[in-house]
């Protein structure tokens, strides 16, 4: 089949009917000079346009040419018409019909390629930013605001369709702007949505009256968490971490808030079982690191030197986690012997010879201390108090869809 050039601009040029439709008369006319000269029959004028077609389907041009794409398709569906003998051309046999309606469907689809490389070009911008939402997924988020945002991003393919060009380049800020809020929003849903789940519920606890401050604090958080996102929304890594911090400042006010509101109602009993809850968790830390020789400081004091110990790069004995509550669990009510803190592990040491020098000497002084007759006061709290489960349990995903923006 003899091929003649096809003139792009002739292809585009306006309608004088709907905005949304696109000008064929002169792809019609370049069909029907083909058809004259074309040695081809019907069926393989048809065969012809089919594959067309259906490769433009695997290229996705019914998305990227939408106006060229349904006009091929009519035509293909009035050729079968043609051919089954539902319609009936006015001005030319049945065969010379079939021919030039093949043809022109199968230029069509030629001048929807050619359209594409054009708006690839003049739309690259927004062709990239919707790459990034499908990336992200914004679709399983916002699946409405998406539709939207794609809809105006194809009315942009079609003004270029429709030759005008710089029409679309003008509307292209609006719609980059409208998919950059789609973004942020998608990143805040994900990010920070889980705090403010959490400040909500901790609200509900009234954890803004019992625990006013670190209230506020986690709503601080939250609004850093915001902002950052809104000017910063590329930076994925950072926009992971604010968020984590948002929501470990949320957690934060929920489960102080409720222990806070427990304590104002405790009675003095009360107060004090409360304290030994807190004695036997630090227990439980102080057996596995092996340091026992601060029990008896202030919760407050064995704190601070388990968190120096671990500083100076306290690596547990094998299977210490186990033996450590298990050893909770098995002293019950034995006496326990209170020895002043030994601070020579607070600094770390420069050989080998120096900590078995260490070593030795805390030796010596555990055989003096056990061969001496020293009278020493019985634990009267501690040993006896088993570990308490938390009583707040973890904040469960809730998987509500915020309503669209």
């Amino acid at each position: 089949m003899k091929t003649l050039p096809i003139i792009l601009t002739g292809l585009l040029a306006l309608s004088g009917c709907s905005s949304n439709k696109l000008a064929t008369s002169g792809v019609e006319d370049l069909a029907k000079q083909q058809a004259m000269k074309s040695t081809m029959t019907p069926g393989q004028a048809v065969d012809e346009a089919r594959k067309s077609i259906e490769q433009a389907v695997n290229d996705n041009l019914a998305f990227f040419t939408p106006l060229h794409f349904k006009n091929a398709q009519d035509t293909l569906a009035y050729v079968e018409k043609l051919q089954n003998g539902e319609e009936k051309p006015k001005d030319m046999s049945t065969e010379l019909a079939i021919i030039t309606e093949s043809f022109k469907a199968k230029e069509l689809i030629n001048a929807a390629y050619k359209t594409k490389v054009l708006i690839e070009q003049t739309l690259a911008d927004s062709l990239a930013h919707k790459a990034v939402l499908d990336e992200l997924e914004v679709k399983k988020d916002y699946p409405k605001t998406y539709a939207e945002r794609v809809e105006e991003l194809v009315d942009l393919f079609q003004l270029v369709e429709q030759n005008k060009v710089e029409d679309a380049r003008k509307e292209q800020p609006d719609l980059l702007n409208a998919m950059a809020r789609l973004e942020i929003n998608t990143l805040i849903k994900r990010n920070v949505s889980p705090a403010q789940l959490v400040l909500d519920k901790a609200e509900d606890n009234d954890a803004d009256d019992y625990a006013e401050l670190t209230f506020e604090q986690a709503e601080k958080a939250i609004a850093r968490a915001k902002s950052f996102i809104n000017q910063n929304y590329r930076d994925r890594e950072q926009v992971v971490l604010v968020g984590k911090e948002a929501l470990v400042a949320a957690q934060r006010a929920l489960h102080i808030g409720l222990e806070s509101q427990s304590m104002v109602k405790l009675d003095e009993e009360q107060a004090e079982q409360k304290a030994l809850e807190m004695e036997s968790m630090i227990k439980v830390i102080r057996t596995a690191m092996d340091a026992s020789e601060i029990e008896g400081l202030s919760i407050q004091e064995q704190a601070a030197k388990l968190a120096a110990l671990a500083t100076l790069g306290y690596q547990a004995p094998a299977g210490s986690d186990d033996e450590a509550v298990a050893s909770t669990e098995s002293k019950g009510d034995n006496d326990s012997v209170i020895t002043p803190l030994n601070s020579s592990f607070m600094k770390p040491f420069d050989d080998k010879s120096e900590l078995e020098s260490v070593e030795s000497a805390q030796l010596s002084a555990e055989t003096d201390m056990s061969e001496s007759e020293v009278t020493e006061p019985k634990a009267t709290i501690g040993e006896s108090e088993t570990i308490q489960d938390s009583a707040e349990p973890q904040n469960k995903a809730i998987n509500e869809e915020p309503s669209e923006i």
